[in-house]
């Protein structure tokens, strides 16, 4: 385990580094013309990860300031799912959320979020809290086997794992 998460950490530290200088590795940077807190519907545009949509990703930790945060039990915290049709839906803790969404081939850019409870962040609050924080406006991600690396410059960078894939996303 302790291997695991030296490996990690360094694939950590290198998405977190390309992201501060607004890039992920292999790529170009995207602009995104999607107002941040906009209500307005918004769809998601070619080429993403066909393997990241239909997928329930469930946050397994986050890095801070180059500290690794990881949970005892990560599948009780926090998790996210993005359809083909333009929607971004999963939890926070004990809320839950639905709202507008674009995916890039490497930014995902969230509208404005609709959570019907009061933010409660129950259970690995770290992992709630930070998923909340990095699912706010553009973000850029980067997926490696099972594992979806959410990162901005602001705040922490969020690694999900892949639980439950949809039928077209495992062939």
């Amino acid at each position: 385990r302790d291997n695991i998460l030296y490996i990690l950490a360094g694939i950590i530290a290198t998405v977190v580094a390309a992201a501060s200088v607004g890039a992920v590795p292999g790529s170009a940077p995207v602009v995104s013309s999607v107002p941040v807190g906009s209500s307005a519907s918004v769809t998601p545009s070619a080429p993403a990860d066909p393997a990241l949509f239909g997928t329930t990703w469930v946050a397994q930790a986050a890095v801070d300031a180059g500290v690794l945060t990881v949970p005892s039990r990560p599948e009780a915290s926090a998790s996210v799912t993005f359809d083909r049709e333009g929607l971004i839906s999963g939890t926070f803790g004990c809320d839950i959320f639905t709202g507008p969404v674009r995916v890039t081939a490497n930014t995902i850019t969230v509208g404005r979020l609709e959570i019907p409870q009061i933010m409660c962040f129950a259970a690995n609050s770290v992992l709630a809290e930070a998923l909340g924080d990095v699912l706010d406006g553009t973000v850029n991600y980067v997926m490696r086997n099972d594992l979806l690396y959410l990162t901005r410059t602001d705040v922490p960078c969020v690694i999900l794992k892949a639980v439950e894939r949809a039928e077209s996303a495992s062939s």
